[in-house]
């Protein structure tokens, strides 16, 4: 089976799947991009025009919500978006290569809540 990639623009909404936890004082914070304590280097996202947020968060864990960041956060902080699908899931894309915590205060910066968590 041949699998074909998507082109990801600047402008291309990207949905990442977040928690309660990630939202403080109303706003999606740093940790939304983490993983284990730090800097998620694979960040996870949906290409939002192959989606819904009610889908996205579907992938999730019961209670998980959906924010929304353009392509273009990345894109300027010197980042790659890539389409990346799974066998079962073709919105699947990647953030690419978090490596500090200044990364992920300007994701999260970019980053608005569009499904509000509930876990």
């Amino acid at each position: 089976m041949v699998v074909a990639f998507e082109s990801i623009r600047p402008d291309d909404p990207l949905f990442r799947r977040i928690r309660r936890v990630h939202i403080v004082d109303g706003r999606v914070h740093r940790t939304a991009y983490y993983v284990r304590g730090g800097p998620d280097a694979h960040a996870s996202a949906d290409l939002a025009r192959l989606t819904s947020p009610d889908a996205s968060a579907a992938r999730g864990k019961q209670g998980t919500g959906v924010g929304v960041v353009l392509a273009e956060a990345a894109i300027s902080q010197g980042l790659a978006v890539r389409h990346d699908p799974e066998p079962d899931w073709y919105p699947h894309s990647l953030i690419e290569v978090i490596t500090s915590k200044q990364h992920c205060i300007l994701l999260a910066e970019a980053t608005e809540v569009v499904l509000n968590p509930t876990a």
